[in-house]
């Protein structure tokens, strides 16, 4: 599984914004063995971004991201290899479902990370948020 996140630059309080294009990494995800790869692959990069900025937000664009039962190893695994957290988390290009998937796995994620989340239906807006 070979992908990469971008920094697009840096917020108005410091942080670095990071670009991962979730929905166009998730067409590559065939097998559940894919699935644990490209989680394994996420952790590696989000933790290479943190060490090298003191925090970050993250935009998980999920365009064009099918509910298929890989989505969910994926998920799965991710939150078991325990990445740096960013300080806030918006979730973009959302389909109808995303919501559903969110309610269920945010009972695995740590209060602070659900109070940091935010779920866009459209593109992320930074001038709209802070």
């Amino acid at each position: 599984m070979d992908f990469e996140w971008d920094v697009l630059g840096t917020s108005v309080e410091g942080h670095a914004i990071v670009y991962k294009g979730v929905g166009e990494m998730s067409r590559c995800i065939q097998s559940k063995s894919d699935a644990r790869a490209a989680a394994a692959r996420d952790a590696l990069l989000t933790n290479r971004i943190a060490a090298a900025h003191s925090s970050f937000i993250a935009i998980i664009d999920v365009r064009g991201m099918k509910l298929r039962k890989v989505v969910y190893t994926y998920i799965k695994a991710l939150i078991k290899e325990d990445p740096v957290r960013p300080a806030r988390t918006h979730v973009v290009n959302a389909p109808e479902w995303t919501s559903r998937v969110y309610r269920a796995v945010r009972h695995f994620l740590s209060p602070s990370d659900v109070q940091s989340a935010s779920v866009h239906t459209g593109p992320y807006d930074p001038l709209c948020h802070s």
